[in-house]
């Protein structure tokens, strides 16, 4: 379940607010989550909060002082509206009593979150401002492709070697849409909006809302990357999944690259293709032709297909295992800045990493 701006303004004359909510519970995916709101001059907010897989929207407005409280309610329609006769039940539920502050400035917002309901302790929120709008666009919109990264070390067998690959789409407007795929093979997604310090929170409910992917994400200016975050991934521990059943809860560095559909869309011809990880006995590498259409020819005698999908910067394909002959699939996104790409191949209960990259002198 991803949050969704369906409704919120970009007009010049209102200001966003987006962030993060944290739980004041050990188990930190029990009750996190993400907000977004509009307040236009008249200082009264609408805007949608989702906290682990229940999301509900609110309103209110902001006192002199920049305060606010309210009570977050979600009405349940159980009614029959075809018997005969129609049976009318609709309840209406508070969830959530939650305290709005805006720093002096207004640039920021923080503020508390209780729990009406199964003894949590208290939360906390965190947000930002996003002055961004049609009159006032972003600087540089665009589309972006990033790596949550693996640890890299086919050793360690309690998380992914493996890295998690998506992209970001900043709009002029300032909305933010980020998706993608951990190594375990489970999709995330949500909108959220760019704000004027040129971040924005990510937050998503996963493994039935007992775990999430929460953190903070940037554009930066940096030669290195073009974006970078700290991910908290939080899985449970669940015996019958397929990978990583004992769970783990790590922080997860991202990093990322602006994404063109340019020819060539990488600066080299010769390349190769390296897998580690999983459940392979040792490290293996395919080479490579890559062409200024972006195809990949295979030019070793290990068999591989590899196709890039040149209008979302991500790659697929399969490859396989010199050594037991067994196929295996993979996928991963280019990052134009590190000239190359990353991502993963699952195999069960592990996961590897794949390499994209030039071919050595």
């Amino acid at each position: 379940m991803a949050l969704a701006l369906a409704g919120f303004s970009a007009s010049a004359a209102t200001t966003n607010y987006a962030g993060l909510i944290y739980s004041g519970s050990p188990n930190t995916s029990a009750k996190s989550g993400i907000f977004a709101m509009s307040v236009p001059a008249n200082q009264k907010f609408t805007g949608r909060m989702l906290i682990g897989n229940r999301g509900a929207s609110f309103s209110g407005r902001f006192d002199t002082n920049g305060a606010a409280d309210i009570v977050v309610k979600i009405i349940v329609d159980n009614s029959c509206y075809d018997c005969d006769p129609p049976i009318i039940d609709i309840d209406t539920t508070k969830l959530w009593d939650v305290h709005f502050q805006l720093s002096p400035g207004g640039d920021t917002l923080s503020g508390t979150v209780h729990f009406r309901h199964g003894g949590f302790p208290d939360g906390t929120l965190a947000g930002k401002r996003s002055s961004f709008s049609f009159a006032n666009p972003v600087p540089a919109p665009g589309r972006f492709t990033f790596a949550l990264s693996g640890s890299g070390d086919p050793a360690n067998t309690n998380f992914p070697t493996g890295n998690g690959v998506g992209a970001i789409i900043v709009a002029p407007s300032g909305q933010v849409g980020f998706a993608g795929v951990l190594p375990d093979k489970l999709a995330f997604s949500l909108g959220t909006f760019l704000c004027d310090d040129g971040t924005f929170p990510v937050f998503d409910t996963l493994y039935n809302a007992k775990g999430m992917i929460q953190g903070w994400v940037g554009l930066t200016n940096s030669p290195d990357a073009d974006v970078i975050g700290d991910v908290v991934w939080a899985k449970p521990n669940f015996a019958g999944r397929a990978f990583f059943p004992a769970g783990f809860t790590n922080d997860v560095p991202l990093v990322g690259s602006r994404y063109v559909q340019s020819k060539p869309l990488l600066n080299w011809t010769n390349g190769v293709v390296i897998f580690q990880g999983g459940k392979l006995s040792a490290p293996f590498t395919n080479n490579i032709l890559l062409n200024a259409q972006g195809t990949v020819v295979n030019t070793s005698n290990n068999k591989l297909a590899l196709k890039i999908q040149l209008s979302l910067g991500r790659f697929d394909g399969w490859v396989n295992n010199p050594v037991t002959g067994d196929r295996i699939p993979f996928v991963g996104a280019v990052l134009q800045n590190k000239n190359g790409g990353l991502g993963f191949f699952p195999e069960a209960p592990l996961t590897g990493e794949v390499m994209l990259g030039p071919a050595g002198p």
